[in-house]
């Protein structure tokens, strides 16, 4: 029977297989940079903490390609308090680390301020209003249903796009809010591409996100704008929000190459 998710737990517990739903575009066997960010972010919240806290910041950086097959997660407290906690977490591939992330999670203490949703309230309609929209057929882009009220996949230049993660990032586990958030904000480069797909590469290299509070719901608006600079990388800034209002941004880098280049990656 085909598992419908990204990851499948090893017998060791610090360690995953990502699967075919963790593919990326840009190769066949290679992770989308969604999956691992987000295999981290989910990581780091079953890490035990001192106070109850929720996921304020997180930044990965891809350091090599992500394959799929077994990977090993090691994680360390940087920082520890009932304010906040600081956590460095490593992705490894045969024993070569492949990504890191820190992870700073923060108290959560809702009565000690007033609900400031009403300033934050999004201008685009909900997930019910957009159009059916994709960046891939299969792979980790499969793993979700995806609505655009402003361009999308598509089109070039600034898009809007719901996103609604349809099965688990792992076999069997839940997947978090803060994880299911980065996850879509990881399409960033997708949404708001600035080339056509077909002609050009893409492909993340590093993904920040600041996170208010826990996201809500099923859905997560990526509402993104990328810059495409003269030295071959391209900028994303993104805004998240969910059917309360917005509840983080984030920034991603990304390589840009011509197509014929591709065999030159390193």
């Amino acid at each position: 029977m085909t598992v419908r998710a990204a990851f499948t737990r090893a017998d060791d517990p610090a360690e995953y297989i990502a699967i075919e739903g963790a593919a990326g575009p840009w190769s066949p066997d290679t992770c989308h940079g969604g999956a691992p960010a987000a295999l981290l972010v989910q990581v780091a919240e079953g890490i035990a903490a001192p106070a109850p806290m929720s996921v304020a910041r997180v930044t990965m950086d891809l350091l090599r390609r992500v394959p799929l097959g077994r990977l090993r997660v090691e994680s360390r407290v940087v920082r520890e308090g009932k304010k906040i906690q600081l956590l460095a977490l490593e992705l490894r591939a045969n024993g070569v680390e492949v990504a890191r992330a820190t992870v700073l999670r923060m108290r959560r203490e809702p009565e000690r301020v007033p609900d400031p949703v009403s300033s934050l309230t999004t201008p685009f309609p909900g997930p019910d209003a957009g159009r059916v929209t994709t960046g891939a057929t299969g792979g980790f882009a499969g793993l979700f249903t995806m609505r655009a009220v402003r361009g999308g996949f598509e089109h070039q230049g600034p898009g809007s796009v719901w996103f609604r993660m349809d099965a688990s990032l792992v076999a069997g586990m839940a997947t978090s809010p803060a994880a299911r958030a980065v996850a879509a904000a990881d399409f960033a480069n997708g949404v708001a591409s600035v080339l056509p797909f077909e002609q050009w590469l893409f492909p993340s290299t590093d993904l920040t996100a600041a996170l208010l509070r826990r996201p809500e719901g099923d859905w997560v608006l990526v509402d993104a704008e990328s810059w495409l600079g003269a030295e071959g990388r391209s900028l994303g800034q993104v805004r998240l929000g969910d059917e309360r209002g917005w509840f983080g941004t984030a920034t991603q880098t990304s390589l840009v190459e011509a197509r014929h280049q591709e065999g030159r990656q390193g």
